[in-house]
Formats: C-alpha cells, structure tokens, sequence
C-alpha cells in the first residue's frame, strides 16, 4: 500500500514552500520475496533500496526562489524511516530515523506546459548523489 501527498505554499510572488508525505508498507506471507519488492526510504541523497522494510515512510520539505520567470533555485530537507525487518512493528519506523538535505535549480524547459528540468545535490550521512529531474522534485 502506497500513500503519498505533495503540498506547494506559495509565500510570495518569488518564494514557494512545499511539502511531502510517503507512507508504503508490504503485507504479504510469501517469505521469499526478492530485495527489490521492499519498500524503501524515499529521499534524495538516499540511495535507492538502501533501507527496506516492510513498512517505509519519508517526510521532506523544500523551499523554492524564482529568480526570473525561467529559473528557480531551492533547498530541501528530509527525514525517512524503516521497519519490519526481524518482526519490528510499523512503528519502529520512527526509532531510528535517517535524514537527507540538499540544493538544486530548475530551468522552465517549455514555458507553454510549465515544465521545468533541473538538477539537484543530495547528502547524507553515509553517502551524496546528484540528480536530474524534470518537475520539481518533489
């Protein structure tokens, strides 16, 4: 079961504030399952599939400036945690949380749609990654 949500505040003609939401878990008796079938933590500067379990859930923020019509930059945050390994409960998810920070900028790639392309810059405590995205990242 997948639950999700996405809330963008715009605060001013330049700055918007947004928010995300995941909640996953698997509920299943087959004991055999491949690594891939868990859910995992979902935030970037975390690698995929880096923590599983069968219950996930990720909280993350960013902060947006529009320096022109065309460009935005931002900054980003995030909290993710997982369980259900070894018989843990769902939640056991928030006793050992990991947490994900980063940057990015997006360019409006077609002004017509509204579509942006961009880049972004994730860190953790174990690892960093670097990422294209097309929307907002979120």
């Amino acid at each position: 079961m997948l639950v999700e949500s996405t809330a963008y505040v715009p605060l001013s003609d330049k700055w918007t504030l947004a928010f995300g939401v995941e909640y996953n878990s698997l509920s299943t008796d087959e004991s055999s399952l491949p690594p891939l079938a868990y859910p995992d933590i979902n935030l970037r500067g975390i690698p995929t599939n880096r923590y599983q379990g069968n219950y996930t859930s990720s909280y993350q923020s960013q902060i947006m400036y529009q320096i022109n019509p065309r460009w935005h930059v931002s900054v980003f945050a995030g909290i993710g945690g997982a369980s259900g390994v070894n018989n843990d409960s769902a939640s056991d998810m928030f006793e050992d949380m990991e947490y994900a920070y980063g940057a990015g900028f997006r360019y409006m790639i077609a002004r017509r749609y509204g579509l942006h392309f961009g880049m972004d810059f994730g860190f953790s405590e174990d690892d960093s990654a670097f990422y294209f995205n097309v929307g907002s990242g979120l």
